[in-house]
């Protein structure tokens, strides 16, 4: 590559840094404060800004602070327009399902239930399956923890009054659901079917908001010697796809340690 392309390839790596530099906490950005996040000289920053302003993705609301113009919503508009969640989470879950030789699956949650949109089988003869369209409730297995842990204090309380109905504890799953938020994923064995082990984690899109849930499930006496691997995976897995979503979040690590086997 050319000194000039390289070059060129800086200065756009630079602008996208500086439009990542917004987000919903600050929409709003002094000069200083854009400088200080993508680690460049005000001068540098300064002039990456002008040309972002000349071309109408910034404005310049007052005394050298900036926000992103509604140029963007064009664009959103586009992709919202040509996104399809299938073709976009199948080649992570695919290579989940290859390093982990288990059943992979991702959930949306639809109310108190979550339903299954796409699952890729294990190839082992011996699997845990879900069938796609499959609805289970919130309250039950790995992936409602998670959505659960990530979702609106109403949905859980009214999620945890209808577990109470059906005989189960249900400051047991509040302890669940809050472990699941603390830890960033769930692990659950033998909770909707005896004998299977499950690891799910939160899919986020670009403001944060976890919709979806990505899953690993398995019978536990192969999956469980294998946990803390598949959990790695998986939590790489999830984060590659959020990211895809536009989450810019900070990474949540894959090296804390699992929780406990919940088997509800």
């Amino acid at each position: 590559m050319s000194d000039i392309s390289q070059t060129s390839v800086r200065v756009l790596r630079r602008a996208f840094d500086i439009l990542e530099a917004f987000d919903e906490r600050t929409p709003v950005i002094t000069l200083q404060k854009i400088s200080e996040r993508i680690g460049l000289p005000k001068t540098t920053t300064f002039r990456l800004l002008a040309t972002l302003v000349e071309t109408g993705y910034v404005l310049q609301t007052g005394n050298q602070e900036y926000c992103l113009s509604h140029k963007f919503m064009g664009l959103a508009a586009v992709a919202q327009a040509t996104f399809d969640i299938h073709d976009l989470v199948r080649p992570t879950m695919e290579r989940i399902r290859e390093a982990t030789q288990e059943t992979v699956d991702l959930s949306v949650r639809d109310g108190i239930s979550r339903i299954a949109i796409h699952v890729l089988e294990s190839p082992l003869r011996i699997k845990n399956i879900i069938h796609p369209g499959e609805i289970v409730s919130l309250h039950l297995g790995a992936v409602g923890k998670v959505l659960l842990a990530f979702a609106d204090e109403d949905l859980t309380e009214r999620l945890l009054l209808s577990a109470e109905a059906e005989g189960i504890d249900p400051d047991k799953l509040r302890e669940q659901v809050r472990e699941a938020r603390r830890s960033g994923y769930a692990y659950t064995s033998s909770e909707r079917v005896q004998g299977a082990s499950a690891i799910a984690a939160p899919v986020r899109d670009h403001t944060g908001y976890a919709r979806y849930a990505l899953a690993v499930t398995g019978p536990s006496y192969r999956f469980d010697e294998h946990a803390d691997a598949h959990r790695k995976v998986l939590l790489e897995g999830a984060q590659h796809i959020s990211s895809l979503l536009g989450w810019t979040g900070h990474r949540q690590s894959s090296e804390a340690s699992p929780p406990e086997l919940s088997g509800v």
